[in-house]
């Protein structure tokens, strides 16, 4: 029962995310113009921070007090299937929480030597390229960092019963 419930969970999260197979640069915050039903997108800010790190890893900040309120640090030699992953925790995070939240909180992980169980997002790679090649810039409460804004669908909170 467990095995099905995380397959569903994975192809429900592969098609959430559908949406953010779109260039970083303009995306758009909110719904096109005669758009029927689509609420706006919710921002997610990715940050290059401890490039020197030896493994790849991510973080993810929830805040409740500071913009971004979302936000994943990548650090290390950070791939696309390292923000792939931060990207899977966190839409899992905001499925159960929300897409704000309601308490700040962090979520730390570091990747394992062990082949990934799903392959990266197509669009992953290009997002950490993009990362790279940003100019450093100032992101409350982090520092002066490389980043850029990506946008999530809204998720739907989970209701536990």
């Amino acid at each position: 029962m467990s095995a099905s419930r995380n397959a569903v969970s994975a192809v429900a999260l592969a098609v959430l995310v559908v949406g953010l197979n779109q260039p970083t640069q303009g995306q758009a915050a909110s719904s096109p113009a005669g758009a029927v039903n689509r609420q706006p997108r919710v921002p997610v800010t990715v940050v290059l921070q401890d490039t020197s790190a030896p493994a790849p890893s991510f973080r993810i900040l929830r805040r409740v007090d500071q913009n971004p309120l979302d936000v994943i640090v990548l650090s290390g030699p950070a791939d696309g299937e390292t923000l792939s992953d931060a990207v899977r925790n966190l839409l899992m995070v905001r499925q159960i929480a929300g897409d704000t939240a309601a308490a700040a909180g962090q979520v730390r992980v570091r990747r394992s030597a062990a082949p990934a169980s799903q392959r990266p997002y197509p669009w992953a790679a290009r997002v950490v390229n993009d990362l790279r090649a940003a100019p450093p810039q100032a992101v409350a409460g982090i520092g002066i960092v490389r980043a850029v804004e990506i946008w999530f669908p809204p998720q739907r909170r989970r209701i536990e019963g």
